[in-house]
């Protein structure tokens, strides 16, 4: 009986461990549409960190729209590129 205790106390212990470990990681996520007179498909829309210079990204699909998922909390410069068009 006190080998079973051990281990379910050591089993107890590893998944408090992971969630403890997951709750430390804050991410977030940016949405928009790229337009012209029309929506922008195809479309490289960058989003850059203005203190850690990284870099984060997505192509605008059927509509325009993008989604950046799995940024760290910050301030960010937003750059889109499309072919033929210029800032």
């Amino acid at each position: 009986m006190p080998r079973c205790f051990a281990v379910v106390l050591a089993v107890l212990f590893l998944c408090a461990h992971t969630l403890v470990h997951a709750q430390g990681v804050t991410t977030g996520s940016i949405t928009g549409a790229v337009k012209g007179d029309v929506p922008l498909v195809g479309a490289t829309v960058k989003a850059i960190s203005t203190s850690t210079g990284s870099i984060y990204g997505a192509i605008s699909k059927s509509r325009g729209q993008y989604l950046i998922r799995g940024m760290r909390p910050g301030s960010y410069s937003v750059i889109t590129t499309y072919v033929g068009f210029e800032a």
